[in-house]
Parts: C-alpha cells; structure tokens; sequence
C-alpha cells in the first residue's frame, strides 16, 4: 500500500458519471505552499468497465492557477479488507491527465490509495472507496474519497477493519447514507469509569446525507481493535446507531464527554 502523506485537504463533489466524480481540492490556507512547490489539485473521475475492471481518470492541475503540472507524478494502489492488493496501470494521456486501469480478481469493497508527486510538487495523497459489483449485478454505490488532511493536523483516519466493525453498530437504515469516517485523539482526561476511558479517548466523526455530522466517543483500546467503550456523543451519533445510547449525556459529561472535550469539533472539522 502506498504510504500516505496527508497535505491539503479535499472538498468533494459527487459528479454523474457511473461510480461518482470526485474533486480533491487543497484549502486555501496551504495552497500557496512556502517551498513554492505546486500545490495539486486533483479532479477524479471513476468509470465503470467490464466485468471486475474499472478505470479511473486523474485530472492534475495547480490549486492556485489552474495550469497542469508536467513534472507530477502518479501512483495508485488498491487493497480490500483481506489484505490483496492490485497495483493500478497507470498511463499519462496528456500534461494534466492520468488514466488509472485496475483488474480486480474479486467483487468486494476496495480501497484505492492515490499518491501524487514529483519534483516541485507538494506530495499529497488521498483514498477512493469502490464496491465492486459481484455477478448479481446488484448497482454499486458511489466512490468515496478520505479527507488529505494537512501535515501536523490531528486529523486521522481509521483502519479499515476498525471501520468495518464499527459500521455494524449503525443502523441499517443509515449504513448507505454514513461518508468518510475521521478521528482525533483527545488530550483530555476522562473516567475514572469505566477504566479504558483512563487510557485515552478518540473522537470519531463523520457526515450523514440528510441528517448531519455525527460523532462518538472510543476509547483507545477499541479504536486499536482491542476491547474498550464507544460512545455516541451527541444527539446525530445516537439517532443512527446504538453505541452507547442507555448511557446519559450527563453521564458521558461527568466521564469527560461532551462537546466541550479537546477533540470533538477537531474531528468533526476534519471531515468537511
């Protein structure tokens, strides 16, 4: 898998192509970057091919004056939640255009890791999710595209089979509607009950067509995959799943949890 290297931040825009159109975008606050490198913004386009194929057009230009940039470079890799992983085709097809081609030898869920650089170009990176149809023919939902968060942010994003399990706990109503998931470690203090909370607290966020941003409380033995609590810390987060919901906002404030902690809006801001 590619190693990511999270700078700039990504704004998307679902366009109409069969998987979904997405623009990665760099915020204006680190678009002008001091080494006077380039700043990549990236317009990305998913396709549907035949069978288990897709292609995926990169479009690269500069954040702040639109032109290509002919010295970038591109790679993609994509991995699903056993482990395989499939190095994209990659093809320039002009100054700005990149033509990814991926096989994939199974239907599933797949996760596609975009590393873009060169010389003169801020590295950035970012992830495409694709559900690739199985021989149902049942449609795929819309690609989904990680927040490349700048560096130094406390922005992070969780593993996928942390992701995975976690999904399970909301409701089934919801579970298509729920986006990109982020967290933030919390330097607060919390507990003393139950113990785990003692050990550090993760605030995750993410955004919910039609309903809003939602955000629970993990402990950090849970967010590792281990055993621990996870809370819904406000009132989105208990609507849609069922962490933590017999449990009081009252309770969860005298345990350090409430939308006053040092990390709560941290990780909501993370996901727009």
């Amino acid at each position: 898998m590619i190693p990511a290297m999270r700078v700039g931040f990504v704004a998307l825009v679902v366009g109409v192509t069969t998987l979904g159109s997405l623009l990665v975008l760099a915020a204006p606050a680190v678009a002008h970057d001091p080494l006077g490198r380039a700043q990549p913004r990236v317009d990305t386009t998913v396709k549907e091919g035949d069978g288990l194929s897709r292609v995926i057009a990169f479009r690269v230009r500069d954040s702040d004056s639109g032109d290509a940039i002919p010295q970038a470079t591109l790679a993609a890799v994509a991995s699903d939640d056993s482990g395989r992983s499939v190095t994209g085709d990659v093809t320039r097809m002009d100054a700005e255009l990149f033509r990814c081609a991926f096989s994939f030898p199974t239907p599933g869920h797949w996760r596609v890791d975009v590393q873009v650089g060169g010389t003169m170009v801020v590295p950035t990176s970012f992830s495409i999710y694709i559900d690739v149809q199985d021989k149902t023919g049942s449609p795929a939902p819309p690609s989904v595209a990680q927040p490349v968060v700048p560096a130094g942010s406390r922005c992070v994003t969780p593993s996928q089979p942390f992701v995975a399990r976690f999904r399970k706990g909301v409701r089934a109503k919801y579970r298509a509607k729920v986006g990109i998931f982020q967290a933030v470690k919390s330097r607060g203090k919390f507990g003393p009950f139950p113990r785990s909370l003692q050990k550090g607290v993760y605030f995750l966020s993410s955004k919910v067509a039609g309903v809003g941003a939602a955000t629970w409380a993990v402990s950090a033995d849970a967010y590792r995959g281990g055993s621990g609590v996870m809370y819904s810390a406000e009132p989105v987060a208990r609507k849609i799943s069922t962490y933590g919901i017999d449990v009081s906002p009252a309770i969860l404030n005298g345990r350090g949890i409430s939308s006053k902690s040092d990390g709560f809006a941290q990780s909501r801001a993370c996901t727009k």
